[in-house]
């Protein structure tokens, strides 16, 4: 374990939404079911995949070794294909962890070992390690090979949730934007050092929990009151 950041509230040039980010080692991060809110859960993360309104799961949410943590996380709706990142250790060694972002419809599409599985989370392709000409290339690429449907336009403006991984120091970074649309999340992870990374379930699922320095407070963001179910959890030993 180790010290996580919580950045409460920053600027990105070309990017008009606030962002407020953590930042966490990746031994420290999994995907927990909940029972309602990011706020009222003993965890801090922001909210994860999609969701019923009777709580079972509309996208992959697995804990280790590729079980779903919670009815529904097991696979995608009417087999849609959808962004998917996994975070597994194909050594079953810690210092091995690392993630990686695959479009699947279940765990068993996941090109490695189900019991390499540390957690998963679905959600919407960023598509990091890719070059565009500009945004609507990148949405030609994210509408052709994924179902958008019913979660709302990526390329409209709305409060973000997100999720990345930044191999250069083995760190998660999760967090929200407030008003943007899914080009502009990929331009703040990719910023941020991020080659893999999804966009998570967003507008009234966008909530995130924080805490800084020695304070024991915690710090919430964005629709804090609505009831995920689901949600990317991070335990440090610290917060700076």
């Amino acid at each position: 374990m180790a010290q996580a950041t919580f950045v409460d509230g920053t600027k990105f040039s070309g990017i008009a939404g606030t962002v407020y980010y953590i930042s966490a080692d990746v031994r420290d991060v999994s995907v927990k079911s909940i029972a309602g809110t990011v706020k009222d859960s003993s965890y801090s993360g922001v909210n994860g995949t999609f969701f019923n309104s009777d709580g079972s799961l509309l996208g992959i949410a697995l804990g280790p070794d590729g079980v779903a943590v919670r009815a529904g996380g097991d696979k995608t709706p009417k087999g849609y294909s959808r962004g998917t990142l996994f975070c597994y250790d194909p050594e079953d060694e810690p210092d091995n962890v690392t993630c990686s972002a695959h479009v699947v419809t279940k765990p068993s599409e996941y090109p490695g070992k189900t019991g390499w599985i540390r957690w998963a989370i679905g959600g919407l392709s960023l598509h990091l390690r890719s070059n565009f000409s500009s945004s609507d290339a990148y949405y030609d690429k994210l509408n052709s090979e994924e179902s958008t449907s019913n979660i709302g336009d990526p390329s409209s403006s709305r409060e973000r949730t997100f999720i990345g991984y930044k191999p250069s120091n083995k760190r998660i970074v999760m967090g929200i934007l407030l008003d943007g649309e899914a080009w502009e999340v990929r331009t703040i992870l990719k910023n941020l050092g991020c080659t893999e990374g999804v966009m998570l379930d967003s507008e009234s699922s966008t909530s995130m929990k924080g805490k800084k320095g020695s304070s024991n407070t915690a710090i919430t963001r964005g629709n804090t009151g609505t009831r995920v179910y689901n949600m990317v959890a991070v335990t440090p030993t610290s917060w700076a």
